[in-house]
């Protein structure tokens, strides 16, 4: 598999009201063709990300996507799946969502939750190295990429407070965007619009800071 073009979107889409990223993904030559026909492909992965195994897909029962693999479904299916559960792996529990869909032969669009774009942006990237690896029959070290990704983003992550606020606001279904890589989160849209910058608000004077 190939990537041509990442594209990422910051709030409500043609795909979804989540935050999402879509790849575009070329197939090479060879690879347009069943996950149960790729010899240990399916053990590699289900071993390298045993949360795969608890995955509905579309069938709508834990254990679907399993299923799936056994029947035979294509790569770019699975990557959507890599994606997401890597994501989950590192903490980002409510990302969920995901689609591959065909553009034309060989090509195909896999669109995908993120919560912080960097977490989404490198799992996308080291879940096709990963997949690419067992295409050709190699391991691939999931472990040390999983440290690798926690690393690069560990000085980026949401705050507890402001990790508070956001969940909050997703519980209640207010449309909630992080601004940057700081603590400062959109609440609402339009004339409801409130910034935030970790527990603080516009409210907040500069007598109560002090």
């Amino acid at each position: 598999m190939k990537l041509i073009d990442k594209r990422i979107y910051i709030g409500p889409n043609i795909y979804s009201y989540s935050k999402c990223m879509r790849l575009t993904v070329s197939l090479e030559e060879g690879e347009n063709i069943a996950t149960k026909d790729i010899g240990g492909f399916n053990e590699r992965l289900l071993k390298s990300f045993e949360g795969l195994s608890r995955h509905c897909c579309c069938l709508g029962y834990e254990g679907g996507f399993k299923d799936r693999l056994k029947e035979g479904t294509y790569l770019p299916h699975v990557l959507e799946h890599v994606i997401i559960e890597m994501q989950n792996m590192l903490g980002f529990n409510e990302v969920k969502y995901g689609k591959a869909r065909m553009v034309n032969d060989n090509i195909y669009y896999v669109i995908y939750q993120y919560e912080l774009e960097e977490a989404g942006s490198l799992c996308g990237e080291y879940a096709m190295e990963c997949l690419n690896s067992f295409i050709k029959g190699e391991d691939f070290d999931i472990n040390k990429v999983m440290s690798q990704i926690e690393k690069e983003i560990s000085d980026i992550r949401l705050g507890p407070s402001t990790l508070s606020i956001y969940k909050e606001a997703k519980k209640r279904g207010i449309p909630v965007r992080r601004l940057g890589n700081g603590s400062m989160l959109q609440l609402g849209y339009g004339s409801k619009q409130q910034i935030t910058e970790a527990t603080l608000t516009k409210f907040t004077s500069c007598i109560a800071v002090d």
